[in-house]
């Protein structure tokens, strides 16, 4: 949050101009657009820290299968599901695979991501990221 928080200064200057233009606008609204710039920051941060990791981890199994398209991986809609899964206890989210790709990691039959189903591979298979 802090690392957001930063960012979000660094681009609108100092603190003291963010807090001044805050108070001249007074409005809930202008608190809900500054805190919402906050967590699509975080979430973008996420994305980014856990593309890298994931990336250095199975980048050269995953391009020899085809696969390219890392930023599509683990973007912000996919965060929350996650998150509110955790938080409500209900089952993990389904993530969408390509047909292509699913047909050359999966088992026949299976399309879509499920953490208790790992893809063929290495013993431990694929790990949900939370």
């Amino acid at each position: 949050m802090l690392v957001a928080l930063g960012r979000d200064l660094a681009e609108g200057g100092n603190p003291q101009r963010l807090a001044q233009q805050m108070a001249a606008e007074g409005t809930p609204e202008a608190m809900w657009r500054f805190l919402v710039s906050l967590v699509r920051d975080i979430l973008k941060r996420e994305q980014e820290k856990f593309t890298n990791g994931f990336r250095d981890r199975v980048g050269s199994r995953a391009e020899a299968l085809g696969f390219s398209d890392w930023s599509a991986l683990f973007g912000p809609r996919e965060q929350c599901s996650w998150l509110l899964s955790e938080a409500l206890g209900t089952p993990p989210p389904s993530v969408p695979v390509s047909h292509e790709l699913a047909a050359r990691v999966y088992p026949p039959g299976r399309a879509r991501f499920d953490p208790t189903s790992p893809p063929r591979g290495p013993p431990g298979g694929l790990r949900p990221p939370l």
